[in-house]
């Protein structure tokens, strides 16, 4: 499972788009066992991109501090 290391790569908006694509193909009925690994795979990397480009998130090297 590889983990989001960059903004550029994935934006937490970007994966949960397709966090709500994938549910939303799949209404009304129980996620195989292959589904709910490739959601649980979705929602890592969700949370990873919300870690590194979320408010609060660390800062490039060269971005200004605020103030």
């Amino acid at each position: 499972m590889s983990v989001i290391q960059t903004c550029e790569q994935a934006r937490p908006e970007v994966i949960n788009a397709k966090i709500r694509t994938f549910l939303s193909a799949r209404e009304g009925r129980l996620l195989t066992r292959d589904e709910s690994l490739e959601y649980q795979r979705l929602t890592v990397q969700w949370l990873a991109a919300k870690r590194v480009c979320g408010p609060g998130g660390p800062r490039r090297a060269e971005e200004q501090l605020p103030g």
